[in-house]
């Protein structure tokens, strides 16, 4: 078996030869990439900060949409009733009348 794929210098099989031949419009060359014109590069996008800006108002309206949220699942799961402590205390306390 020849080494010929390792070692050039070796003497090359036909067979090696004729692939190499068939297959070398394949081979890779080192060039610089060509762009189409019509794809689009970095100009035509937003710059960096704008992407922020959109990132933090859209986080600023998540938050507003959970404190609501938050708010409306509160008010339910006290009855509705939005009273503080203190109002509590002015009104009259009644006594539950023991079942006879």
């Amino acid at each position: 078996m020849s080494d010929y794929l390792w070692d050039k210098g070796s003497e090359a099989d036909p067979e090696v030869e004729r692939l190499e031949e068939l297959l070398g419009e394949f081979r890779h060359r080192p060039r610089s990439l060509e762009l189409p014109p019509d794809v689009e590069t970095d100009a035509g996008r937003a710059p960096r900060h704008f992407r922020k800006a959109w990132l933090a108002v859209a986080a600023a309206l998540l938050l507003a949409v959970m404190a609501v949220a938050f708010v409306a699942l509160r008010s339910d799961a006290t009855g509705g009733n939005t009273q503080s402590a203190s109002q509590d205390s002015q009104s009259p306390l009644r006594p539950i009348a023991s079942p006879q």
